[in-house]
């Protein structure tokens, strides 16, 4: 059964970790290039994503307008990156301090 008392310490704030992949639909495969969202919220919306070594923002104003990926840390190289079923044309390659418009 465990005890209750360690349990609502150590496992229960961690749960908030999970929220930003859960809102995001963030799904990584870094071992074939490939990055995808799927958002469980209609725009407008800011949503942050992490990868090792890389922070960024997910963001969209207007239902079906285009997505714009921010990063603020490290450098992001993809062979595919889509959002909501929609791929971006080509590679996607964006260092910190850029955005990319899909």
């Amino acid at each position: 059964m465990g005890y209750l008392g360690l349990q609502a310490i150590m496992g229960f704030f961690m749960s908030c970790w999970h929220l930003v992949f859960a809102l995001s639909g963030q799904q990584a495969n870094l071992v074939e290039g490939v990055l995808g969202f799927q958002p469980k919220m209609s725009a407008p919306y800011v949503l942050p994503f992490m990868l090792p070594r890389i922070l960024g923002s997910l963001e969209q104003q207007v239902v079906g307008g285009p997505v714009t990926i921010r990063l603020f840390f490290g450098d992001l190289d993809v062979m595919k990156l889509y959002v909501a079923g929609r791929s971006c044309p080509s590679r996607v390659v964006i260092h910190a301090g850029e955005t990319i418009t899909c």
